[in-house]
């Protein structure tokens, strides 16, 4: 790094006072002036330090000049700290001579290395570790996704890897789109593993710091996610400040993972906070990744949130007290800062092809040629049904491929490899469930499928409500609780304890969850989807039985998706279930919860056309469409090739958030 010499003290300075340091000079001490003072301001009895900067090379007649004025301070101050900050460094005799006499010689470079100590999250990302040891078996068989959109087809990891190292790169964030198991969150996981290796070897490159907004179901500022970071993973001794610094000047790259996960828990003013504090860390140069679900990171709707208000006070349909003046200010403030936060590329996240698809099978079971045929088998009838009778392979899809590698070793014992009839994401989901909670019985055989089954979905619910991104121990310890009251309430008071102990145990190292949360003290499933296929069939299971749950469930693409997928018999069941429940519920919000829920499935059963949404909503709620007091989410009611009648539709006390 190149200074001048009026530009190095105001550095110096600058980084001292980054991390809490009071900066005071030039100063004058007999007669000799003292560039900088700096005192830390969190321990009023640390020693003083005395600082000389040079952008000259310190040879002896240099090192005779400073240590001079240094020498003084010895004696006035002997538990002083003396340093000389240089920019192009030191002769060897002048470390050997300042080193006797107790000062410290310091390249500006090596000042700031002192303070960028992130060695206890580089450690436990790269070494022994449960967070390393997954990295590195991720890596193992991982196998290369492709973007594929608008700007091409190319490798995402070289695509990424390519902007980092360019400094001059026209976009500073990019967001990674793709539906869910596209491996979005295994890349960022890649990338971080890779990308940290590379910083170790070589610290000019940019620290990347990993953040999982799936932990944030609260709105946040730009501090407080450095803070749950730093806090995280054991670095609280660095400044947030200093970090803020280091974002700035692309010493440190975001990878923020999961923003869909997060935005589903918000209200749309809350989500625009949350963009204004990204939007926030990306002033002055960032550089970071975001991941999300399609159509949770739109423009329209985070931009212009305030629109309407805008226009209301232009025209002066509100007085414009100094506080309205103040809001209108700020928010065109946001608006300044979020669009330029959005000038970025999307990149989308595509599926494995057929070919990355066969080398991943063949690499993770090389030596087990008839998993090999059967895994791919089955990953070639799985399909979705799209517009006017069109299917699309889902052969590729990451998540689906690593839990049929999971589950290998039963479907070699029972799956028909004969078999030719397609499969729905429906149907291929209970297929790995169904095989997960098989491995389960055969590993404890007193604990029956259907009780672990019913304990998952009630595990799947938790951990779809707001501010529930893990469970823990003692909530766990709950739900088995509740689950076995009636087998526990058979048992002498003096057994329970015992029992519960071992159906705690049983049920917590069930093949679909994992350890999560702060210091691996709480549960997750292994996949998101995992949790949205097991809340889904808890939904369903309570509208076949008719006994809607007082639960309600955040409703996610995917398991609109899984609903959509279920065979039309099914689905036609459902919509006469759902609609007899519209008619006796008490619950109106539980309600629309499976109008949302079920609508995509019922649209593509009745057909996408205004006759055929019509008569859904006529068949669930009666004409002309009751929906008073229900809660609808992300529902597209209507569109432009198939308007539906809504005229003396009742939504009065209705709950709507982008409903179309």
């Amino acid at each position: 790094m190149v200074f001048t010499s009026d530009q190095l003290p105001r550095a110096i300075r600058k980084l001292l006072e980054l991390n809490n340091f009071s900066v005071t000079g030039p100063i004058q001490i007999h007669g000799a002036e003292i560039d900088l003072v700096a005192r830390h301001i969190a321990d009023p009895f640390a020693s003083p330090i005395y600082i000389e900067a040079t952008i000259e090379y310190v040879d002896n007649d240099k090192y005779g000049k400073d240590v001079g004025k240094l020498a003084m301070i010895s004696q006035l101050e002997p538990d002083a700290k003396r340093v000389i900050i240089s920019s192009s460094g030191f002769s060897l005799p002048v470390q050997e001579r300042a080193r006797a006499t107790r000062i410290d010689t310091l390249t500006y470079d090596a000042l700031f290395r002192r303070f960028e100590k992130f060695d206890p999250y580089i450690s436990t990302c790269l070494e022994d570790s449960p967070a390393a040891i997954e990295l590195h078996e991720l890596a193992r068989v991982y196998e290369e996704p492709d973007f594929d959109d608008q700007l091409g087809r190319c490798a995402a990891t070289e695509y990424l890897r390519e902007w980092r190292n360019d400094a001059n790169a026209r976009t500073r964030w990019i967001i990674v789109t793709g539906e869910y198991g596209t491996g979005k969150t295994a890349l960022t996981k890649i990338l971080q593993l890779r990308w940290l290796t590379e910083y170790r070897n070589d610290p000019a490159l940019p620290l990347p710091i990993r953040i999982e907004l799936r932990n944030f179901s609260r709105q946040f500022d730009a501090r407080g996610l450095l803070h749950y970071f730093l806090d995280h993973n054991n670095l609280g001794h660095i400044s947030v400040d200093f970090v803020l610094s280091l974002i700035r000047d692309q010493r440190i790259i975001l990878i923020l993972d999961g923003y869909d996960e997060m935005a589903q828990y918000l209200h749309a003013r809350e989500r625009r906070a949350c963009l204004e504090a990204l939007a926030e860390l990306s002033t002055g140069g960032a550089k970071g990744i975001i991941t999300s679900r399609p159509n949770y990171f739109t423009e329209v709707e985070e931009l212009q949130v305030f629109e309407t208000l805008y226009r209301s006070l232009k025209r002066g349909e509100y007085f414009q007290v100094t506080e309205a003046q103040s809001l209108l200010e700020r928010e065109k403030s946001i608006d300044g800062l979020l669009a330029q936060f959005i000038d970025r590329f999307e990149r989308i996240l595509q599926d494995l092809t057929p070919e990355q698809t066969e080398t991943l099978v063949t690499r993770v079971l090389q030596h087990d040629a008839d998993g090999q045929r059967i895994v791919l088998g089955l990953l070639r009838r799985i399909f979705r049904s799209i517009q006017a009778g069109d299917v699309v392979s889902l052969s590729g899809k990451p998540v689906i491929v690593s839990y049929l590698l999971d589950v290998v070793e039963t479907l070699k014992r029972d799956v028909d490899t004969r078999a030719t009839d397609k499969l729905t994401e429906w149907q291929v989901y209970k297929l790995i469930v169904d095989k997960l909670m098989l491995r389960d019985f055969e590993r404890t055989p007193d604990l029956s499928p259907e009780v672990r089954r019913s304990f998952l979905h009630k595990v799947a619910v938790l951990l779809s409500k707001r501010d529930q991104p893990y469970v823990a121990e003692d909530q766990l310890r709950d739900l088995v609780a509740q689950e076995l009251r009636q087998e526990l309430a058979r048992l002498p008071v003096d057994s329970r304890a015992s029992l519960l102990e071992q159906r705690f145990a049983d049920l917590r190292s069930s093949a679909t969850l994992t350890r999560g949360g702060v210091s691996a003290l709480g549960w997750r499933f292994s996949h998101n989807s995992l949790r949205e296929y097991l809340a889904t069939e808890f939904l369903i299971n309570g509208l076949r039985a008719e006994q809607l749950p007082s639960i309600e469930v955040p409703i996610t693409d995917a398991m609109r998706m899984f609903v959509a997928s279920m065979e039309a018999p099914v689905r036609d069941v459902l919509l006469n279930k759902l609609s007899r429940a519209w008619k006796e519920s008490q619950n109106e919000a539980i309600r629309g919860h499976y109008f949302s829920l079920l609508w995509d499935g019922l649209v593509s059963l009745r057909g996408d056309s205004p006759d055929g949404r019509n008569q859904i909503i006529k068949t669930v709620t009666g004409a002309p469409g009751d929906f008073r007091s229900t809660r609808l989410a992300r529902l597209k009611l209507s569109s432009e090739s198939a308007p539906t009648n809504m005229q003396g539709a009742d939504f009065s006390r209705a709950e709507l958030s982008v409903v179309e």
